[in-house]
């Protein structure tokens, strides 16, 4: 509006349009709701904006802007924004898989706080591996409070004042004392939470990200095809009463019952099979032959298994805890 009626037109068609476009559904991408980018972009240096406030406050911080600076400035965030929601287009392979794995998170309230880290990253303030640290420290932070069964309510609140609280000469160690300050639960806690945690049954997003990059630590030779791999219970989910269910019901004793029940979903009895319709609720020796067959790293562990009973869930359990708390580290920060 800032333009005289003989130019607006022209520069809607040039500049602002094309701008808007960018946030469109394609062929390959859903649309992105152009009312969040403007929020995320407003809050990406720490100052919470209310989403009944996005429009005045949008005003009342670029009204000092020309149009041209205004829509070349949201353009260029724009595209950093654009990185986050579609990550395939991110200008790196390092940085599209950290940015899908933050999808599988599920952490819309911290987009904000990714924006500001890729800005940095973008202006040559930060190096790719410093990047690389910060967004998997973030993943982490979510990730343990996930599992320790922390609240995520004040989640809008806690990424804007992570943001404001980044320190230009550390970037990384700043970020990530302020994290710590808001709770960022340590290997005990973690250890401790996850033997009772139905890791499935509360979010198979995450426990698939789990899953999956507890089995790229193997390092493959050949890459693995994990958009055709399922996650499988090992212990089935349902024990009917068939013959196959007498068999699951001998090997877990006269307590079958209570041992489906506490740890059917936990993470020592998940695995990733591309062989979920034939395991079925087979019993364990069938069940193992076909798990042995694949080329999922997971499932070698089942090769010195003869037999599935609570002892060797939880066995398990403490195994791939362990090393989940060693990918997803706590980082050491001063005090």
């Amino acid at each position: 509006m800032q333009l005289s009626l003989t130019e607006q037109d022209r520069f809607n068609d040039e500049h602002w349009m094309p701008f808007e476009q960018k946030f469109e559904e394609t062929d390959d991408y859903s649309g992105v709701d152009l009312t969040e980018f403007y929020r995320d972009y407003m809050m990406r240096t720490g100052e919470y904006v209310q989403k009944n406030e996005i429009y005045h406050q949008f005003k009342r911080r670029t009204s000092e802007m020309t149009p041209r600076e205004l829509v070349d400035e949201l353009s260029y965030y724009g595209d950093l924004y654009l990185w986050i929601q579609r990550p395939e287009t991110a200008p790196n392979e390092e940085l599209t898989n950290a940015l899908r794995r933050l999808q599988y998170l599920e952490i819309g309230t911290a987009h904000q706080l990714v924006l500001n880290l890729l800005y940095r990253w973008d202006s040559d303030d930060l190096s790719i591996d410093e990047l690389l640290e910060a967004l998997h420290g973030l993943e982490s932070f979510v990730l343990r409070r996930f599992i320790c069964g922390r609240s995520t309510r004040g989640y809008y609140r806690t990424f804007p004042i992570a943001a404001r609280s980044i320190e230009d000469d550390d970037v990384k160690g700043s970020l990530f004392a302020y994290l710590k300050s808001q709770g960022w639960p340590d290997d005990t806690e973690l250890l401790d939470n996850i033997l009772r945690f139905d890791m499935y049954n509360r979010d198979k997003k995450k426990t698939w990200l789990v899953l999956r990059t507890l089995e790229e630590q193997f390092g493959h030779k050949e890459p693995v095809q994990y958009d055709e791999l399922t996650i499988e219970h090992v212990m089935p989910q349902t024990i009917d009463d068939n013959e196959w269910g007498d068999e699951w019901k001998a090997m877990l004793g006269d307590e079958w019952e209570r041992i489906h029940d506490q740890w059917l979903h936990a993470l020592g009895n998940l695995t990733l099979s591309g062989y979920n319709p034939e395991l079925s609720n087979r019993p364990f020796d069938e069940k193992r032959e076909l798990l042995m067959e694949s080329h999922v790293e997971l499932n070698g562990y089942f090769e010195e298994c003869d037999n599935w009973t609570e002892k060797t869930i939880r066995e398990r359990n403490q195994e791939l805890a362990e090393r989940l708390a060693s990918i997803w580290r706590v980082p050491q920060v001063d005090d």
